[in-house]
């Protein structure tokens, strides 16, 4: 320990430096004042960027900086050994405090060149002014957006509360039509089953009085009285089925009845015993395609759609070998029905006229004249009120072999 102690301090067999001046006042004081002043600039820089890099812990690069400052100390204590060598030969410290001088030096050089692209990269004060510029001409520019976004924001509230108030409205309005028209319905419906009922009654008795006329003087009655009478009957026949239709029809568009899951070959088989009659007399043959699938309605309106769809091309049937092909398959809107038959088909001019209650079509008779059908004109009218019901379509067309094809879509119930 005295070794470096001797070394650092040791004086003994050197002579300050101020004999090398010879102890001039003026040179002496001009050493010394210099480098004073040196040392202490040198010690106020390194402390000034300590206390900056203490205040911006987020600085990148603050090692580097606190290298720097400690390169700039050692620099100014390089300086005030110097002016104590004027006086006190202590060269042993002067040469460590300049090896360690030059040790912080090297560091500092080999850490200073890499960020000299970095620094590079950092935008001068004028281009940051500029940058800064457009940032705030942007900013201003995003605010007058802002501003107008916001006028139109305010419109366009403005505009949904003035549709809500309307929507209100016209909800209410619908409401009330929809009580109206179901009061209107209802009534409607009690109409016509009194009406039905009450008109009934005389056609019962008509017809039973004429057929009591035939039976029990039809041979003592004049030449064309039992033609007459017999007339009577059918008439009565022609209005009683009348009547039925227009309880059909008012009943077609219930919402009453029972919706279930049915499967529509068994109400398929259901419609032709039915229909088992009328399907022998006119010797119709029912093909179906493809399995049928499942679907979801209330049995008396599917039952009702097929047997008039099915009547009505038994109604029109021609020649000697009369065909109906049903096909239905599951689709994006419901089921889809296509009925087709091989009859002498409908008139385009009578297309958009057929789903209109109380519209006649001419069949044919076995010579091929055409004849008027003795039906009341109701069937394809209650199909498109049932379809209505379901909210689905129904379509003419005509089919493969020449005659109708009826196309129609029964919605989920």
């Amino acid at each position: 320990m005295q070794t470096i102690v001797d070394y650092l301090f040791g004086a003994a067999s050197f002579v300050p430096h101020g004999y090398c001046l010879l102890w001039r006042p003026d040179l002496v004081a001009l050493h010394a004042v210099s480098d004073g002043l040196i040392f202490l600039a040198y010690a106020s820089i390194p402390a000034a960027l300590v206390m900056f890099v203490r205040r911006r812990p987020d600085l990148e690069h603050r090692w580097t900086l606190v290298l720097f400052a400690a390169f700039i100390l050692a620099c100014g204590l390089t300086h005030l050994v110097a002016a104590i060598t004027l006086w006190e030969a202590y060269y042993g410290l002067q040469g460590v405090v300049k090896a360690i001088t030059a040790l912080v030096s090297v560091l500092t050089a080999i850490a200073i060149w890499p960020m000299i692209p970095k620094l590079l990269r950092v935008p001068s004060p004028s281009a940051l002014q500029r940058l800064n510029g457009k940032l705030e001409q942007a900013n201003a520019d995003l605010l007058a957006e802002v501003v107008k976004s916001q006028a139109t924001l305010d419109e366009l509230n403005s505009m949904r509360r003035e549709l809500e108030v309307r929507v209100e409205e016209r909800t209410r309005q619908l409401a009330v039509a929809n009580r109206d028209l179901e009061q209107v319905n209802d009534d409607l419906s009690t109409f016509v089953h009194v009406a039905s009922h009450d008109l009934k009654e005389p056609l019962r008795s008509i017809h039973h009085f004429a057929e009591m006329m035939i039976d029990d003087h039809g041979a003592a009655l004049p030449d064309g009285c039992t033609e007459d009478l017999n007339a009577i009957t059918r008439l009565a026949n022609r209005m009683n089925g009348l009547i039925d239709s227009l309880r059909a029809y008012s009943r077609a568009g219930s919402r009453e009845e029972i919706i279930e899951d049915l499967d529509l070959e068994v109400v398929l088989d259901e419609a032709k015993d039915n229909l088992a009659t009328l399907l022998r007399e006119t010797g119709m043959v029912i093909e179906t395609r493809r399995p049928l699938p499942k679907i979801r309605c209330a049995r008396v309106h599917l039952l009702t759609v097929l047997q008039n769809l099915i009547g009505n091309a038994c109604q029109h049937a021609t020649g000697d070998n009369p065909h109906l092909i049903i096909e239905a398959e599951e689709s994006a809107g419901g089921v889809r029905f296509r009925i087709s038959d091989n009859g002498p088909g409908i008139p385009p001019e009578s297309e958009d006229d057929v789903f209109k209650m109380f519209y006649h079509l001419s069949g044919a008779t076995e010579t091929g004249e055409r004849k008027r059908d003795v039906m009341a004109g109701m069937g394809l009218a209650i199909v498109k009120r049932i379809v209505d019901r379901y909210n689905g379509s129904i379509q003419l067309n005509t089919s493969p072999a020449g005659g109708a094809q009826f196309e129609l879509i029964l919605g989920p119930a």
